[in-house]
């Protein structure tokens, strides 16, 4: 024991001692496209201007006011991907997709006149040439495209192929600023910008860079010059490279000389322009994971019937086969026809007679500290209130029933009502708390389709275990899994939350060879603030106490999972450089979480 002791203090001190070392320097964020096969994202752009003009043809002077509301939206499915940049993709535009606009000539308006996209309804394969160019073709089966202007062919191609300009050409941190002109010479227009980085940080489960945007567009044609000064922000992914939102305004004014039906009129006018953009990943959108990893979408590993295993569960159901979900300790025996998938906001389960236009089965898992009855009134009114904001047409019918289950407290809600569309239907939602996990198995689906589900679903979700890790202290391979991670690595964030102030963390992970893994951190902060002038006014350093985490690690299939003495959790997709640093990614979206370089 002594032996032990004192190996863990060595460790400790080495840790507290590599945090002191590097904190000075401030590395700037890498930002890159990294798109990859099988990435999905819907996306949602809306552009709305409204311009006063004065048009003065001969001795007369008319007013004019022009509004127009364009509307695109849609979504992608990338297919081939080079350097992190789409190169093949399947675009499907939304029927919503279309433009709206409406004038008044001296006062009177006419009535607003709205056209649909060229494309609205329609899936388009598009290819991404080396030299930039963008093919479109029809989906398999479709019908030709019909023709295209040159601006439905711009909204095309600016979805499908990504601009290199977009991003920063240098490793970038916060307060620092780039210029980019978009597009290329071929375009008739090119926007200007000025991109300044606000701050690093998190948003709906992602990493993102806050930046703020001003932008120049002009436009030239037929004589008429229309100049247009945006400003805005953007909230950028920084393991795609595509805005997760982007909304912009200002001002646009427009001037030059037409021809009025053969009368030379001159142009004059000034009004606003707004821009606005939101992008959001499908729960499948991860990279797929390494080749010798098992498949989220595979069926799970069989087990002999007759053989219980204490980490695996109970027996295997004759004709089952057993799903392990990657990134959990949840496990449950499903018919082995039927199909389960992991997605990042839980499991997807498909039948092999599966109608989906008549049911949905899934699953998910919540963390459930201090909760330990499932039909409990907080697990209730969290249910009640999540199938409200999904589907209001939907009520729940009584008390929940309480069926048994082995693994801990269980529970059956039943919600029935009317979809979104008007449609009837009715819900099964199974609940198991154990472990201080809550874990969910739910049906939505007809009345006769469920009816028919109910008995395979309701022995489905008896079988769900949530079983953990071993956590004795015998070493070895079998245990830990990839040795590759013993040893220590360091790494580094920064952050500026708020102006003026950055925080530097230099962070370390040792790994040992008996399975436990020690972690430590420490930060730096400095901050000042400078006058109008730009002249500094006050500046301050300082830093935290060195911490130091104590865990078991085991790396299995791509996944690092370490239970911490504390009792919680974390798991990680890792993998290595060429020149042997340590890769964090997040499990699911497989975004990147930080380099650690090895030091010992």
């Amino acid at each position: 024991m002594r032996d032990v002791t004192t190996r863990r203090a060595v460790l400790v001190a080495g840790l507290l001692t590599l945090l002191g070392h590097g904190s000075g320097a401030l590395a700037g964020e890498v930002i890159r496209y990294g798109l990859e096969p099988g990435t999905r994202y819907t996306f949602d752009a809306t552009q709305a201007m409204d311009v006063a003009v004065s048009v003065e043809a001969g001795a007369m002077s008319t007013p004019m006011r022009q509004r127009s509301t364009r509307v695109t939206r849609g979504a992608v499915q990338v297919l081939e991907a080079r350097d992190g940049h789409p190169v093949r993709s399947l675009i499907t535009f939304d029927p919503v997709s279309a433009m709206t606009t409406g004038v008044s000539i001296g006062g009177a308006a006419t009535p607003d006149q709205s056209a649909a996209f060229a494309l609205a309804g329609r899936t388009v394969e598009t290819r991404v040439a080396a030299d930039g160019q963008v093919s479109l073709a029809p989906s398999a089966g479709e019908p030709a495209l019909p023709p295209l202007t040159d601006a439905d062919r711009d909204i095309v191609e600016n979805i499908a192929q990504v601009d290199p300009a977009f991003l920063p050409q240098r490793p970038v941190s916060a307060g620092d600023t780039w210029e980019a002109t978009l597009g290329t010479d071929r375009d008739a227009t090119r926007p200007r910008y000025r991109f300044t980085v606000d701050s690093f940080g998190e948003h709906a489960g992602r990493r993102v860079a806050h930046l703020k945007t001003a932008a120049t567009v002009e436009t030239n044609e037929d004589g008429l010059r229309t100049t247009a000064r945006l400003t805005g922000t953007v909230v950028l992914d920084l393991a795609t490279g595509l805005p997760l939102s982007m909304d912009e305004s200002g001002e646009v004014t427009t001037s030059g000389r037409a021809d009025m039906g053969g009368v030379p009129a001159t142009i004059a006018g000034e009004g606003t322009v707004e821009q606005n953009v939101r992008i959001r990943f499908a729960e499948d959108a991860a990279a797929p994971p390494p080749p010798e990893q098992p498949q989220p979408g595979e069926d799970g590993e069989p087990v002999d019937a007759d053989q219980p295993d204490a980490e695996r569960g109970p027996a295997l159901i004759p004709g089952w086969n057993r799903y392990r979900h990657p990134l959990s300790d949840v496990s449950f025996q499903h018919p082995a026809e039927w199909k389960v998938q992991a997605t990042a906001g839980g499991i997807v389960i498909t039948p092999d007679d599966h109608d989906p236009n008549r049911e949905l089965l899934f699953g998910a898992g919540t963390a459930a500290p201090g909760v330990s009855d499932a039909s409990a009134p907080a697990v209730v009114q969290q249910l009640d209130a999540l199938v409200r904001s999904q589907t209001p047409g939907m009520t729940r019918a009584g008390a929940p029933e309480k069926p048994e289950h082995p693994a801990g407290p269980a529970a059956k809600y039943t919600y029935r009502g009317a979809l979104p569309d008007g449609r009837r239907a009715v819900s099964d939602v199974y609940v198991l708390v154990a472990d201080e996990l809550a874990v969910t198995v739910a049906i939505l689906a007809d009345d006769a389709r469920l009816k028919q589900r109910s008995p395979t679903l309701r022995r489905l979700f008896g079988t769900v275990t949530t079983t953990p890790l071993p956590d004795d202290d015998a070493g070895g391979d079998a245990e830990i899994g990839d040795r590759r991670l013993i040893g220590m690595f360091r790494g580094e964030t920064i952050s500026s939350e708020v102006d003026g102030i950055y925080i530097n963390t230099q962070l370390a992970y040792a790994f040992g060879a008996d399975g436990r893994v020690l972690y430590g951190a420490k930060s730096h902060m400095a901050a000042s603030e400078r006058d109008y002038t730009g002249e500094l006014v006050w500046t301050a350093h300082g830093e935290s106490e060195g911490q130091v985490q104590p865990g078991r690690w085991q790396a299995r299939d791509g996944f690092l999972t370490i239970r911490w003495d504390s009792g919680t959790r974390s798991v990680f997709a890792y993998g290595f450089e060429p020149d042997g640093a340590l890769v964090f990614r997040d499990p699911q979206t497989r975004k990147l979480i930080n380099f650690f370089p090895r030091v010992r």
